[in-house]
């Protein structure tokens, strides 16, 4: 089971994009297996990744797919890989400032993520961070 951190406060400018990618890199450097997921719509964390749209499924289809219960048959679809920094990461887009009326149709919206991250595929990983806004 992987080690799960998010990263979060409810101010805004305070570095937490800027922690979120430190810290999934330093444990990069020392040999963990690391994925950031970037959970704010203003997509800083994918921008520093260097994430360019490529038609590819971002963090807020696997989040309506958990609430629709229609699950991906391949969660490689929504990983990218920054060969810089040597990280995997699901990146966000704008479409996730709607997110909060898709949450609204589940009955336990709370619990999406962890339902999402707790699915054996992403086992793999000794740490996940998200970058909360």
């Amino acid at each position: 089971m992987s080690n799960i951190i998010a990263v979060s406060l409810e101010k805004g400018g305070v570095g937490k994009t800027t922690t979120a990618l430190n810290l999934g890199t330093g444990l990069r450097q020392v040999g963990e297996n690391v994925l950031l997921v970037d959970l704010d719509q203003q997509s800083h964390l994918s921008r520093w990744l260097t994430f360019e749209p490529d038609g590819k499924p971002t963090i807020s289809e696997l989040i309506y797919q958990e609430v629709s219960r229609i699950r991906s048959n391949n969660y490689n679809d929504f990983i990218r890989h920054n060969d810089k920094e040597d990280v995997d990461y699901i990146p966000a887009n704008k479409m996730l400032g709607g997110i909060y009326a898709i949450l609204g149709a589940d009955g336990e919206s709370n619990t999406v993520l962890s339902r999402v991250f707790q699915n054996d595929f992403f086992a793999k990983y000794d740490y996940i961070l998200f970058d909360c806004p």
